[in-house]
């Protein structure tokens, strides 16, 4: 198996070594790549690859398997994709386990222009924008 993962700066990476590998470090013979589309394009062209990622990088990707991932203490395995759609469903309820939420951060009461994108991020139009991205929308 050649194993493929993110710089140690990513959110990614973060996420995945704390919740998935109770803070381990990963294997020294991981080959750490800038981003997720990086990682998509390794594993497309290593018959032995395995890496993780966000679901929207690798659905659309031909030669590429997404994996269904067993439920601790069940014979349940639950997989984030659908007939190549995000499962939304399970991903939303916390059935598939290995999912993150975004937050927006800010240190200060927002601007207008700030306030303005948050507004247009949670509008109709913009959570249209993120599931055209693969990303999961709110509603």
């Amino acid at each position: 198996m050649s194993l493929y993962g993110r710089e140690s700066n990513s959110g990614t990476f973060a996420y995945f070594r704390e919740n998935i590998l109770d803070g381990e470090d990963f294997s020294r013979s991981t080959h750490v790549l800038q981003g997720t589309a990086a990682l998509a394009e390794a594993v497309s062209n290593d018959k032995r690859g395995i890496a993780y990622g966000s679901v929207g990088y690798f659905i659309d990707k031909p030669g590429l398997h997404i994996i269904r991932v067993k439920t601790p203490g069940t014979e349940t395995s639950i997989s984030p994709v659908d007939s190549n759609h995000p499962n939304y469903e399970d991903i939303r309820t916390g059935r598939y386990l290995i999912s993150r939420k975004l937050n927006f951060i800010l240190r200060d009461t927002p601007g207008k222009a700030t306030a303005d994108f948050i507004q247009f991020v949670l509008s109709a139009e913009g959570q249209k924008i993120a599931e055209e991205m693969k990303f999961i929308p709110l509603n």
